[in-house]
């Protein structure tokens, strides 16, 4: 759905790119380091729901709260790159996670990033987020 606004390339909001792109309804596709996307579509207490019938629901109740306070968030993180969803995942994790995991879908669809998390605690991988080290459920380096 990319239409001409005013001369302009213009995409819905919830297309977001690999890296520094995102767009508003009406605006231009920028780049920019401060642009984020937020999706509303999902309440605290559905992902705390959906949290709590997951295998690990304490550890990842601890990432969610450090990594995005429960908000289904992407943002630019810190190394430029795109960090999406309530377990803020980057497109190169996840889609290497993917592969080796068989689970297909989305960071930003909570159930799919608590199912990857999942496997991903299972499979000794929970040193990737810099909260697990924050928040104690792993010793600082």
């Amino acid at each position: 759905m990319i239409g001409i606004l005013f001369g302009t390339l213009t995409q819905p909001k919830h297309i977001l790119a690999d890296k520094f792109e995102t767009t508003r309804a009406t605006q231009k596709i920028t780049t920019s380091h401060s642009s984020s996307y937020t999706d509303n579509s999902w309440t605290k207490e559905q992902i705390i729901d959906l949290i709590a019938n997951s295998d690990n629901p304490k550890t990842i109740t601890s990432l969610v709260q450090c990594e995005s306070n429960y908000v289904n968030i992407a943002k630019v993180d810190s190394n430029g790159y795109y960090s999406r969803g309530i377990l803020q995942y980057q497109k190169a994790t996840w889609d290497m996670w993917s592969k080796a995991s068989g689970i297909i879908g989305d960071p930003m669809n909570p159930e799919d990033a608590i199912e990857m998390t999942d496997w991903a605690i299972e499979h000794n991988y929970l040193s990737h987020w810099t909260c697990s080290y924050i928040t104690g459920l792993l010793a600082k380096k």
